[in-house]
């Protein structure tokens, strides 16, 4: 008997249900993997972009889309007593006379236009297309943030206003209080954060409440949203003379950590304490549950989780949760939701990967004679170099030998890695008949030589009695020969190398032995 199974993973992993519920196309585990509509890929591995020859251990970047427009993408990077542009080469910004010691762990920034806004000790600026070094923000004219004796934690824009979080003043420390800027002038910055000035609109407020701490802040679409350890508080543009209207959203679903909230199609997602919660400005539900929560508690490190961070990777509708597991002081896996299928993939980051960000890259033209895979499998604008917002990519900052990483390339590399799928506890009859597997059919394509395995369950959670695995090659096998018999069936996937593969579906071949 002939039993079909089309759509094999497009509803991502799925290990928080039985395996036995679940249909029969879901898969219950899986790693380095991409999840599309119409299957499963496997993830292509990273790539080392470049590596500056000044060792300068860098922790956190951000690029600057104004200098896309205008030639080679602006990166800058901030590393520990020093930060750095690379726009093809690599430039010292540090500010003249710096002598910071940079926290590895206190980094954040934005962008107002070509101005790329940095903070860690000192809020920094620098003008990515005119270059130059790293300028001190001002608080007030011609007074510096340290001079005023201020300082906060966190930096973000809202349009063209700017806001500190979490603040530091005249030696105090004020986790709940937070300021916004007089807005700035079109790619030029704030000329004063000084509320007591009649000629700005600068404020400086508190949150109050027991929602803890001020850890990090966004906008979403009219309005800039403030996470605090244990809460959400939204301020409502009214344009009025109050200029934002204050509410709380949430008192029990705060954010895990600085950097780890990212915005997409008008909606908020975010890491919380064990979960990833989506908000859309009136309430906040979980993307997890039900899904892969267990595993993404199970694997977070409980010493190094407030490293963790997330990341748009637009290209492929993904938004890319970075975790530290156990053992790891920076992210190495990703766990990675497709907001376009709603579908959970999870793939590995290159270890001593402290922060990562989307943004443009120069690569060489696609050519005929440089395409690597089929027509169908190309991601990237034909002859295109990789300069628009829609081709940008996920890049890492190597806080080791100070480099920048494409984490999820295009192309074959030398990054070794094993990817698979699994699914266990398949009940082909219903849990009732046992069966055995003769052979299975895959709707396979790519250029690896992958590896199939199956196995047999005699009754819900029992042992697995794994046959040995035998290989398959897309476009030129048709089917592998399979020996497994059981109540519930198992079947693995998997490939460790350097190549591709991709799964839709597969046609397994069964033999109904009767009851058990």
């Amino acid at each position: 008997m002939i039993v079909p199974i089309k759509g094999i993973g497009t509803a991502g992993i799925v290990s928080d249900i039985r395996p036995v519920e679940l249909p029969e196309n879901v898969i219950s585990d899986g790693n380095n993997i991409r999840i599309f509509s119409s299957g499963v890929y496997s993830a292509y591995g990273y790539e080392k972009l470049t590596e500056n020859p000044v060792q300068f251990n860098p922790a956190y970047l951000i690029h600057n889309h104004s200098s896309d427009d205008v030639g080679e993408p602006a990166w800058v990077l901030g590393g520990d007593d020093s930060i750095w542009s690379f726009d093809s080469v690599w430039t010292d910004i540090t500010p003249d006379g710096s002598t910071d010691v940079f926290n590895p762990y206190g980094w954040s920034g934005c962008n107002l236009g070509k101005i790329c806004i940095i903070n860690n000790v000192q809020p920094l600026y620098y003008d990515a297309i005119l270059k130059g070094d790293m300028i001190p923000l001002p608080f007030s004219p011609d007074v510096t943030w340290p001079e005023a004796n201020k300082s906060f934690k966190v930096i973000r824009n809202y349009n063209n206003f700017l806001f500190a979080l979490n603040l530091t003043e005249d030696g105090e420390h004020y986790p709940d209080g937070y300021r916004w800027s007089h807005p700035a002038d079109s790619n030029g910055i704030p000329f004063t954060w000084d509320e007591s000035d009649i000629s700005s609109i600068a404020s400086r407020e508190s949150l109050g409440g027991d929602d803890g701490a001020i850890v990090d802040g966004l906008t979403l679409r009219n309005s800039f949203v403030i996470y605090s350890e244990r809460g959400i508080d939204v301020l409502d543009y009214t344009g009025d003379d109050y200029l934002f209207a204050r509410r709380s959203l949430a008192t029990s679903a705060g954010i895990l950590a600085t950097n780890c909230v990212v915005e997409s199609k008008g909606l908020h997602y975010y890491i919380s304490d064990g979960d990833v919660l989506v908000n859309d400005g009136t309430s906040v539900t979980s993307i997890m549950q039900d899904k892969v929560r267990a595993q993404f508690v199970s694997d977070i490190s409980t010493d190094f989780y407030k490293n963790s961070y997330a990341v748009k990777n637009d290209l492929h509708k993904e938004l890319w949760f970075c975790i530290p597991t156990s053992g790891s002081e920076y992210p190495n896996v990703a766990y990675v939701y497709n907001y376009h299928t709603k579908a959970w993939g999870r793939r590995e980051i290159p270890d001593n990967t402290p922060y990562a960000a989307q943004g443009g890259i120069s690569l060489p033209k696609v050519t005929w004679g440089s395409a690597v895979g089929s027509w169908g499998e190309q991601v990237r604008t034909w002859a295109s170099r990789k300069l628009s917002p829609e081709n940008e990519t996920v890049v890492g900052c190597g806080i080791i030998d100070s480099s920048m990483n494409v984490l999820d390339t295009t192309t074959a590399n030398d990054d070794v890695r094993t990817s698979y799928i699994e699914r266990i506890s398949l009940p082909l009859a219903g849990a009732v008949k046992n069966v055995s597997i003769n052979a299975i059919y895959p709707h396979m394509s790519g250029s690896a030589t992958v590896q199939i395995r199956v196995g047999g369950q005699d009754f819900v959670g029992g042992p697995i009695s794994w046959d040995d695995p035998v290989d398959f090659t897309p476009n030129i096998d048709r089917k592998v020969d399979v020996r497994a018999t059981g109540a519930l069936l198992c079947y693995r996937i998997s490939y460790t190398g350097r190549e591709t593969w991709r799964i839709t579906g597969m046609e397994l071949d069964i033999v109904e032995r009767g009851d058990r």
